[in-house]
């Protein structure tokens, strides 16, 4: 099971798109507390699921950042600029900040159901995101 990460293949539509809804068919609660958490990997066109995953497990499949030609907005990716037509492979990555804590928590000020709810989701995400590591080694 991969709480944290999932792999879709998709195909492009005749110019160069592609739009995909974020969600985990492992993990139906699968969010992120920020959108720079989400980390998107995508594969050559033509690539199959087993080439793409090869590729990426060897450290060869580079991140695909926004400015590569995707926009997310809400729980929506959508891609452009790629191969019209052409069958993809994408990984979605949760990676939430290891050495960031998203609620600092001050004295005398009031604790708020949000910063309690994110507190514990990024426990929650940091702990589903080290069982998929380990599951991947």
């Amino acid at each position: 099971m991969a709480y944290s990460r999932y792999y879709t293949s998709t195909s492009s539509t005749g110019s160069g798109g592609i739009s995909h809804n974020i969600s985990n068919p492992d993990n139906s609660n699968f969010s992120w507390l920020g959108d720079d958490h989400i980390k998107i990997y995508i594969s050559t066109a033509g690539s199959t699921l087993a080439a793409f995953k090869s590729a990426y497990e060897a450290g060869t499949v580079s991140l695909f950042s926004p400015s590569d030609g995707y926009v997310l907005s809400g729980t929506t990716l959508t891609f452009s600029g790629l191969t019209a037509s052409s069958g993809y492979q994408i990984l979605i990555k949760r990676e939430t900040p290891k050495l960031h804590h998203v609620v600092d928590f001050q004295a005398g000020a009031p604790i708020t159901e949000l910063g309690l709810d994110n507190s514990n989701k990024y426990t929650l995400f940091r702990a589903q995101e080290l069982d998929d590591d380990i599951s991947e080694n």
